[in-house]
């Protein structure tokens, strides 16, 4: 149950796994130049890079999809509106009713 309450609090599953002793380097130059980073940290970076691509690829899909649903709607209006023009219009102001 341990791992829900740190999950409810918004922490990874395992307390080994994130936190600021994880995330920051472990040593830096004296000029303060960071270190070469651990092959954990480089591991991460990939991991979130490939997390920001798979992002991106979905925010431009999600753009697309708005963005065809928008112009197939035009097109439909479009399409109602030359309808509209092209159908055969009344000539005269009396009514059938009138003619009888």
């Amino acid at each position: 149950k341990q791992w829900y309450q740190r999950r409810v609090h918004g922490l990874e599953r395992n307390p080994n796994k994130g936190g600021p002793l994880y995330d920051i380097p472990d040593w830096s130059y004296a000029d303060g130049r960071p270190g070469i980073p651990s092959m954990n940290q480089v591991s991460k970076l990939v991991e979130q890079k490939m997390y920001a691509v798979q992002i991106k690829e979905a925010l431009d899909l999600i753009k697309f999809s708005q963005e065809t649903i928008k112009s197939k709607a035009d097109e439909e209006d479009n399409a109602r509106k030359t309808f509209a023009e092209k159908k055969l219009k009344p000539k005269g102001n009396r009514s059938f009713s009138d003619l009888l």
